[in-house]
């Protein structure tokens, strides 16, 4: 009789538990399928879990108390989950209704879904993910109809270190606080997200926030604390709710900011958050006096907060998309729009590198029109034939020139290039580019086809 030693498939383990007791550090543990999870696994080891076959780890009826799925509970760990879907974990009595980290270490999930996880009781944040130390990785991975008695819909953080959020989606988390009873009762912060403390830095881009809601502050994102290195770049904030009224305290259906420090917030889209009021609902950036906000080529519908310490000069605060038509697209997993009007706010090329201003890019183009500084002012020419391009300025002065792919990445630059001289680029591929133009301060942006 061959022993079940985890090694192959031929000799695999039937738990998560019996694999983690047989793995060693720096091993793989493979996890095909469905899988019942029914206790904590305290991981000590650095360990890498990779799902297979539509892998899904789930308590059954049988479930042995009120505890998370897993609990990164040692420093200098490295411990990775990919393709895995982490679903069900009800009522966890710990902050984390699925996975606690506490410890000094390194956490990391790529192309994951956290789904239907809770806290319970009073006052117990993160209904996906809670971490109070180390530095926490998330790519591509999915945050939905989590719960938090506490704060942080999805995620809540705290302590030292980074974290890393790119191309993920967080839609239909709520944070709510309902069983406290005591001093101001319910008052539950970060519908999605809620990151506090001075040691944490925070990095995102490419993620969208749908239809999360917290009862207090920030129905999608809300964060505290004093780190001044925190960035957010093309992110979606788009129907998130805060349920109680302006009268109530509630602030920022979107994202509420708070701590003496500056926040850097780049080629972002907030639109249609709402507060509970009945009247005058919008509420999608919001931002306590103290803090210095630098908001670069972002629309808001509605922003408040912002004053003299603020930098907001090439965004729009009070952008009015009705024409764009935003809604979001199941399928993409993205806040999409129409092109609208000549003369109407839209996203479309509002970034600072030429792309759409939020997670999606639509690879519409705007008109010349549109997309001038001035009328006058610019003009590109293209000539597919021999691959030029030629960029007049009615000023006549050295213009600097940079040209991007789709995706952001620097493919020619050319300083103080004279306004009429042929550009070739005959060495790039065929695709959709973005040129950047400066003269004097002033910005051109425009993309264009290569075929």
């Amino acid at each position: 009789m061959i022993a079940n030693t985890g090694t192959s498939p031929g000799t695999a383990v039937s738990t998560n538990h019996n694999a983690y007791a047989l793995a060693n550090d720096g091993n793989t543990i493979n996890i095909s399928g469905t899988v019942i999870h029914n206790s904590k696994i305290s991981v000590q080891k650095s360990l890498s879990f990779l799902g297979t076959n539509n892998a899904i780890i789930s308590p059954d009826e049988n479930k042995v108390g009120t505890d998370r799925l897993f609990h990164i509970s040692s420093p200098d760990l490295n411990v990775s989950f990919s393709d895995l879907t982490f679903k069900g974990n009800k009522e966890s009595s710990i902050n984390g209704g699925a996975i606690n980290m506490n410890a000094n270490s390194n956490l990391t999930f790529t192309n994951s879904v956290f789904d239907d996880n809770s806290t319970g009781g009073i006052d117990k944040a993160g209904g996906g993910l809670f971490f109070s130390e180390g530095n926490v990785t998330i790519i591509n991975s999915i945050f939905k109809n989590n719960l938090a008695r506490g704060n942080g819909g999805a995620i809540s953080g705290s302590g030292d270190g980074t974290l890393i959020i790119t191309g993920s989606l967080f839609i239909n988390n709520t944070a709510a606080n309902i069983n406290k009873t005591d001093g101001n009762g319910d008052r539950a912060n970060g519908g999605a997200i809620n990151v506090f403390g001075n040691g944490r830095e925070v990095i995102m881009s490419e993620n969208t926030f749908y239809n999360n809601e917290a009862t207090f502050q920030g129905g999608g994102l809300f964060f505290g604390g004093l780190n001044v290195t925190s960035s957010l770049e093309n992110i979606t904030v788009f129907g998130n709710k805060v349920s109680l009224t302006s009268s109530e305290a509630g602030r920022a259906g979107g994202i509420r900011i708070e701590g003496d420090r500056t926040f850097e917030i780049k080629n972002a889209l907030f639109y249609d958050n709402r507060l509970g009021d009945t009247e005058n609902q919008e509420s999608d950036i919001n931002v306590a006096s103290v803090v210095e906000l630098n908001l670069i080529n972002s629309l808001s519908g509605s922003s408040e907060g912002l004053g003299s310490d603020d930098t907001y000069g090439s965004s729009k605060i009070d952008a009015v998309l009705t024409s764009s038509n935003l809604r979001f697209n199941e399928i993409s997993g993205k806040v999409e729009y129409d092109e609208a009007p000549n003369g109407d706010d839209t996203p479309i090329d509002f970034g600072d590198d030429g792309n759409d201003a939020g997670a999606w890019n639509s690879m519409l183009v705007l008109s010349v029109d549109d997309t001038q500084i001035s009328n006058d002012n610019f003009e590109v020419h293209f000539y597919n034939s021999t691959k030029n391009i030629k960029v007049f300025s009615s000023n006549n002065l050295p213009l600097d020139i940079k040209i991007y792919t789709i995706h952001g990445a620097k493919v020619l630059e050319k300083d103080q290039n004279n306004p009429k001289e042929l550009i070739n680029i005959a060495h790039l591929k065929t695709g959709v580019y973005i040129i950047n133009v400066m003269e004097n301060g002033i910005r051109f942006s425009r993309k264009f086809i290569l075929y």
